[in-house]
């Protein structure tokens, strides 16, 4: 294995020391060994993306009407979706009336709406 020296400042130092308490991560060097085996994985998994990207048919050009139809495509799909079923519809129209009137509310964090969703 290879020894690699870098320096920080201190306020990384002391993020990259809370991370690996928080992370249960035995030193340092775990830490950042596994930071560095993600994003070679995030690199792998675009490069396979653009290759089956490349693969996958005739090459089109993507225009801001082509984007602007998959968007209305997708709201569209969606919309019908929520109105799918009597029970979808209750209950889009229970929230939209909660909404209106401002009552039952929910709040979340976009980490706690990641983390109930799984996103």
């Amino acid at each position: 294995m290879t020894i690699l020296n870098i320096s920080l400042p201190e306020s990384i130092q002391a993020f990259v020391a809370q991370q690996v308490d928080k992370g249960g991560y035995g030193t340092v060097n775990e830490y950042i060994l596994d930071l560095l085996c993600q994003e070679k994985a995030k690199v792998e998994r675009v490069e396979s993306l653009l290759l089956e990207g490349l693969d996958s048919g005739e090459a089109f050009e993507v225009t801001d009407d082509w984007w602007e139809q998959k968007r209305s495509s997708f709201q569209q799909d969606e919309t019908e979706y929520l109105l799918s079923t009597k029970a979808n519809r209750y209950q889009l129209m229970t929230a939209i009336q909660n909404i209106d009137k401002k009552t039952n509310l929910v709040g979340f964090t976009p980490e706690e709406w990641n983390e109930e969703y799984n996103i």
